[in-house]
């Protein structure tokens, strides 16, 4: 039987849309500013909701460095396994994974469940 899908894009969204939609945020300056990242790093909203946001918003930068830090060290920590562009890490007991794309310089740091 064939099959009449294949090859057909039902739905397309951008990562610049999603950053358009407030879905995905892009933190390259400070990534690269403040920790030497030298790819595009983006998090997803629901990292920066639970993770960095604080209430009184004085906090979100430091909170965003130490996320950062974070991810820099567990990516150069030869005992992580990079499983094809995927890294798990711990983050403040918090299970994450930083994912970089093949096709594209970009770093997406990320909770399972937001994949």
């Amino acid at each position: 039987m064939e099959n009449i899908f294949e090859g057909a894009e039902i739905y397309s969204y951008t990562r610049d849309e999603a950053i358009a939609d407030g879905v995905l945020m892009n933190v390259s300056k400070q990534a690269q500013e403040h920790h030497g990242f030298r790819y595009q790093v983006i998090i997803t909203d629901h990292i920066f909701n639970a993770l960095v946001s604080s209430p009184e918003q004085t906090n979100n930068e430091a909170n965003l460095d130490f996320l950062l830090a974070s991810v820099k060290k567990a990516i150069q920590d030869p005992n992580n396994k990079d499983d094809h562009g995927l890294l798990e890490f711990y983050y403040n007991g918090n299970k994450l994974w930083a994912i970089c794309e093949s096709y594209e310089p970009v770093l997406t740091i990320m909770f399972p469940e937001d994949y």
